[in-house]
């Protein structure tokens, strides 16, 4: 490198750009190329080919639309009027599936912008949940065409709290992408302790969704989210999470950090990037895990105006947290371990790495305890 520089410094009109400058760009231009590689590595993990059949929803009227058409005569000037002819494979929420006639794996269903009301449904599935499940590259992606809102009846939910539903999501369905839909949750009925959207799958995407939630007094506003993802407590962990550029804000209670724009538990892998978090009890609230996550990639977010956390994580390991914007929040990042949190459940390998802070008001980043914590590292930020 020093004979690169000496060749360069020759040059008369460099005489006066000193070495430090040199090894500055050198090492700009070295991170920028080692995060290329990171991000098509990564990217390529959530990447997909489509190889199925465009299906269409589109209840504007023209043209005329009928849930009755089959799934094999559904065409853009063949619509079905309702997502949940295109979800369930018909339109009884409360009797089984059809799944011959709903989504297949590959195939992509197009929903024209509109409002799309359906049937309160009562479970902790979600309303819209899958009939099929996507394969890996031929996954069922439901994408929104311009501003599509989803509401349901006996919508907003009132006390006692004991009936609806999540509304998209997919339980027991893998492989499955929501893409671009508009959700408020004064416009579903939706049970509490559940999130708006909901994932107990592996493989799930929610992309480009604007989740808008409101204030819930308690005990309701307990667990109270806008993306509820959860693995299973007596099996495997949830894989290949995948939550990017969507817009969640608003979940609040007197509870605090567990009304939330994300809750997750028992996840071994996601990434989560590119999402505007706002004003939530807490932005990402990461609770129980079975010890060690594989790798949970949280990036290009703004983290902001939460009462309690931009992010808090309690027990998971394998985190990478980097080039965030957290602003205005109680504390910006917190790390959250329980005296249950022992052993080999210890907390480990947390990078909170190159993301900036501005204008917490306790603390940029704080532990809870630092007994329970090991081997995490805190670099290059910007407080």
């Amino acid at each position: 490198m020093r004979q690169l520089y000496t060749k360069w410094h020759s040059n008369p009109y460099h005489q006066h750009i000193h070495w430090a400058l040199f090894l500055a760009l050198s090492l700009f231009l070295s991170l920028n190329i080692i995060n290329a590689i990171n991000l098509t590595y990564n990217e390529t993990q959530y990447a997909y080919a489509q190889v199925g059949k465009a299906l269409y929803v589109n209840n504007s009227g023209s043209p005329a639309c009928s849930d009755a058409t089959t799934y094999a005569n559904n065409s853009q000037a063949n619509p079905w009027c309702s997502l949940l002819r295109a979800t369930w494979g018909n339109t009884t929420r409360t009797g089984p599936s059809t799944p011959s006639q709903a989504a297949q794996a590959g195939d992509t269903v197009y929903v024209t912008a509109g409002t799309y009301q359906t049937t309160s449904f009562n479970g902790r599935e979600p309303v819209y949940n899958p009939a099929n499940s996507g394969t890996a590259g031929n996954r069922i992606v439901f994408q929104a065409v311009g501003t599509v809102t989803l509401t349901t009846t006996n919508a907003p939910a009132v006390a006692p709290w004991n009936t609806g539903s999540p509304i998209i999501g997919a339980t027991g369905r893998t492989y499955i992408t929501w893409d671009g839909f508009t959700i408020n949750q004064n416009d579903v009925n939706y049970r509490y302790g559940n999130g708006i959207v909901q994932v107990w799958s592996d493989y799930v995407t929610i992309s480009h969704c604007t989740i808008t939630g409101a204030y819930l007094a308690p005990p309701q506003g307990d667990q109270h989210n806008g993306i509820l993802a959860q693995g299973n407590q007596f099996g495997a962990d949830l894989q290949g999470l995948y939550i990017h550029n969507n817009v969640i804000g608003g979940f609040v209670s007197s509870n605090g950090q567990n009304s939330t724009a994300v809750t997750l538990y028992f996840i071994a892998d996601a990434l989560i990037e590119h999402n505007e978090f706002w004003g939530n009890g807490s932005g990402v609230h990461a609770k129980s895990s079975h010890g060690d996550s594989t790798n949970v990639t949280v990036r290009f977010n703004l983290i902001r105006d939460h009462e309690i956390n931009g992010i808090d994580i309690q027990s998971h390991s394998n985190w990478y947290v980097y080039q965030n914007i957290f602003r205005d929040n109680g504390r910006g990042f917190n790390f959250f371990p329980t005296q249950y949190q022992t052993g080999t459940d210890k907390p480990h390998d947390i990078y909170v790495v190159n993301n900036t802070f501005d204008s917490q008001t306790q603390a940029h980043i704080y532990w809870d305890n630092s007994v329970y914590i090991n081997n995490n590292y805190v670099k290059n930020n910007i407080l």
